[in-house]
């Protein structure tokens, strides 16, 4: 079965007492960033494509255009950076377990990038 993106609204109630000095609002859903409309999935999806299949992020938007999702290249690199963060803590314990080892293995990848004729690299480590 092809994957597919479904859309989901919630609307949070907002309620206050007679007097309007209390005012309680209900807890939206659960979002992959901070002050982001989208859910974990989409986020999960993107890092996926970027870092796992290597697809530029102008790419990314271009799919999910072709499938009725209109999200902005900007949206798109900025939820990836805020994903990026989020997992800074689970980076720095996996560099100090390289860190520690006494044997590591390293891969390097090159890249060729598309807006100069230079290359990049991704590197691999495994302690």
């Amino acid at each position: 079965m092809p994957g597919y993106f479904r859309r989901s609204r919630h609307h949070v109630e907002t309620v206050a007492c007679r007097c309007g000095k209390c005012i309680a609002t209900a807890k939206g859903p659960a979002r992959a960033t901070a002050r982001s409309k989208y859910a974990a999935g989409l986020a999960a999806w993107i890092v996926l494509q970027k870092c796992s299949l290597s697809l530029p992020i102008y790419r990314i938007e271009k799919q999910l255009r072709s499938q009725g999702v209109p999200v902005s290249r900007s949206t798109l690199t900025e939820l990836f950076h805020r994903v990026a963060d989020k997992l800074t803590p689970i980076y720095d314990v996996l560099i100090e377990q390289v860190r520690d080892a006494d044997i590591v293995l390293a891969d390097e990848t090159p890249l060729k990038l598309m807006s100069h004729d230079k290359r990049a690299y991704i590197w691999c480590f495994l302690g």
